[in-house]
């Protein structure tokens, strides 16, 4: 059987990878889940607890569920699920803050690169 330390260690570096697949800094993802960006650091070295609370904000704010946030294990379909999801998170985080303008440009860039993708195959 792990050690609790060992399973801190485990969750922090799980809740670091995926925050930092959705493109948050430290700071902007405990903006979200509204806890200090020293405890934040704090989970994601695996010397901080969070409370239950804070574990549902956690995987509300990851779009995982708390189990898979919390397990090991994760089959394949999970995997493929969240990868998915990842990527649409990605993608709406990074034209967040843009203009109608800019988005409109950005769709036609990629409508330009599907194009060019399909042909490749």
């Amino acid at each position: 059987m792990k050690k609790k330390n060992d399973i801190l260690i485990v969750f922090g570096k799980k809740v670091k990878e995926k925050r930092q697949k959705l493109g948050y800094t430290q700071e902007e993802f405990s903006e979200k889940v509204d806890i200090g960006t020293e405890f934040m650091s704090r989970i994601e070295r695996g010397i901080g607890v969070p409370s239950f609370e804070t574990l549902v904000k956690l995987s509300k704010t990851l779009n995982i569920s708390l189990d898979e946030l919390i397990s090991e294990k994760v089959d394949k379909n999970t995997k493929i699920k969240n990868k998915k999801e990842n990527l649409n998170n990605q993608i709406q985080h990074l034209v967040s803050d843009l203009n109608d303008k800019q988005k409109e440009r950005i769709i036609n860039i990629i409508k330009e690169v599907k194009k060019f993708a399909n042909t490749l195959y």
